[in-house]
């Protein structure tokens, strides 16, 4: 399985983490709703912008997702920065904003939403 690139690294402005819910919920005629575990575990949706320090760096990120992981098709080995456990990932949506930081193109964030499971 491919490992998430080291030279893109995650920026943590616009870091949000989306868990989908492990329950569901009943509504009763009167008294308080019931509820009960009905997922063992969940997914998990992650919205953050990754930076990349060079162009060839911005331009390998692409091909790794074109190529290794089809476009997004594919899972990867993601370590996860808020408990730094490797755990299994696929990108969602990529590609939405391709932003250059400095004029000379030399420095680029690139905007995502990765989904993982919870541990």
């Amino acid at each position: 399985m491919e490992t998430f690139p080291a030279y893109a690294r995650p920026q943590f402005g616009n870091f949000v983490i989306n868990r989908a819910t492990a329950v569901i919920r009943t509504s009763m005629e009167s008294g308080p709703a019931k509820q009960t575990k009905v997922k063992s575990r969940v997914l998990v949706s992650i919205t953050t912008d990754v930076d990349f320090s060079s162009r060839a760096d911005y331009q390998r990120f692409i091909a790794w997702y074109s190529v290794d992981l089809n476009y997004g098709a594919d899972w990867f080995n993601w370590t996860d920065p808020v408990d730094h456990v490797v755990k299994p990932a696929r990108i969602v949506n990529l590609l939405n904003q391709e932003v250059p930081l400095v004029p000379m193109l030399d420095r680029w964030r690139i905007s995502m939403v990765l989904e993982t499971w919870s541990a």
